[in-house]
């Protein structure tokens, strides 16, 4: 499926990681007599080594296209607090990548969430800034977690409990869609509670934490329009 110029397939992917991870979980594995302990924890260390080598290929990705890079950083430097670029924009951006497109062909803006117990008209404020400060031409849609629970009756239909969090709402999106980028120091953070792997095979899932089956069913049919490739579970 892998576009063969696409940087998530290129022959010169080298490790991003030691096997220090690895060498851990084997030791720990020869202090625990039981055989069956031991193969447990020798899984559960490639398994870890897997999910690490795809988060800094997902990373490299993100980091080659700068209207991304450029959001977080200008994110992190005027103090957006518990912030994330995710949802969307970061997920088509993969998408696109492997089908051989633009990073950002059809995106049409960035998703940026954070958490804040301030004024709901902060909110606008700091969207218009983050605006002025990247000026490249993807518009920066900002939303306060705090007030998602009082709007979302009126878009979705149902009440939600109000988050506790800015991961509490990604964590609430569909796995594929549920993962945040922001600036840590000279490094990108990475918040996936889904891991990447449906986002990594364009499989789509329903999260039931606080969706409708109605409105998931409505919103697969707009992927599957867009991209005819994914793969949709049943609700």
């Amino acid at each position: 499926m892998l576009h063969k110029n696409n940087v998530l397939n290129s022959r010169n992917w080298q490790p991003f990681i030691t096997d220090k991870n690895l060498l851990l979980f084997k030791l720990t594995a020869l202090l625990q007599p039981p055989e069956h302990e031991t193969v447990t924890l020798v899984k559960h260390a490639k398994h870890m080594e897997k999910d690490l080598t795809l988060e800094a290929r997902f990373k490299a990705l993100i980091q080659s296209v700068p209207e991304i890079m450029k959001t977080v950083e200008a994110c992190a430097n005027y103090g957006l607090p518990d912030y994330y670029l995710a949802g969307g924009a970061v997920t088509q951006a993969l998408w696109n990548s492997m089908l051989g497109e633009a990073p950002l062909s059809r995106v049409k803006d960035f998703d940026v969430v954070y958490f804040a117990h301030e004024a709901s008209a902060l909110e606008k404020e700091h969207e218009n800034t983050l605006n002025r400060l990247t000026r490249h031409s993807i518009p920066i849609d900002v939303k306060n977690q705090v007030y998602v629970h009082e709007w979302y009756p009126r878009k979705f239909g149902h009440d939600i409990p109000p988050y506790q969090s800015a991961e509490a709402g990604i964590s609430s999106w569909l796995p594929a869609f549920a993962i945040g980028v922001r600036k840590q120091v000279d490094d990108l953070k990475i918040f996936a509670p889904f891991g990447l792997n449906d986002a990594m095979n364009m499989v789509i899932r329903p999260n039931k934490t606080v969706m409708s089956a109605a409105n998931y069913m409505t919103l697969v049919d707009s992927f599957k329009n867009r991209w005819p490739a994914v793969t949709v579970l049943s609700w």
